[in-house]
């Protein structure tokens, strides 16, 4: 039973963000600081995971079932609206930039010191969001460019409908 319903919750935090984000837009009327509230959430999120990682250890129920653990990809999408919005991708960028290095630099110390932290659990999804918020950023900047012409390619049109 648990299984057949286990998908659900993506669509239950998905609707849960689609109900708070206009109130959430509307305290902050002006593009910085919704951008800056964005990001205090975005590293909110992963504060969680690694409190989470420290207080429960890993599990799969653990890092998979929790919003917190899960609403990066919602704060980068919203970070890439705002700044899309005022044609001013700069913070984005910069943020997608700084999670990379963030990222590597975990995974650099976890390779050279014994530490009982997973990178990918504390800041693996972040890194996912981060990279196809980096492809979308491609695509929507760069309409004549190489990666517009692979990703508007009418046979991966028709396996994305399908």
């Amino acid at each position: 039973y648990d299984l057949l319903i286990n998908h659900f919750w993506s669509l239950s935090l998905e609707e849960q963000f689609y109900f708070t984000w206009p109130f959430f837009v509307h305290f902050f009327r002006h593009p910085k600081a919704l951008n800056y509230s964005i990001i205090l959430l975005l590293i909110l999120a992963i504060l969680s995971r690694l409190i989470s990682w420290i207080i429960l250890d890993n599990g799969y129920y653990n890092f998979t079932f929790q919003d917190m653990t899960r609403i990066d990809g919602l704060c980068i999408g919203s970070l890439i609206a705002i700044g899309r919005k005022n044609e001013d991708t700069s913070l984005v960028k910069r943020v997608i930039f700084l999670t990379f290095i963030v990222f590597i630099s975990l995974v650099i110390i976890k390779k050279n010191y014994p530490i009982n932290v997973s990178p990918f659990q504390i800041f693996g999804y972040t890194s996912i969001a981060a990279t196809w918020g980096s492809v979308m950023l491609l695509v929507l900047d760069a309409r004549k460019k190489m990666i517009f012409r692979i990703l508007n390619n009418e046979n991966l049109k028709w396996i994305g409908k399908i």
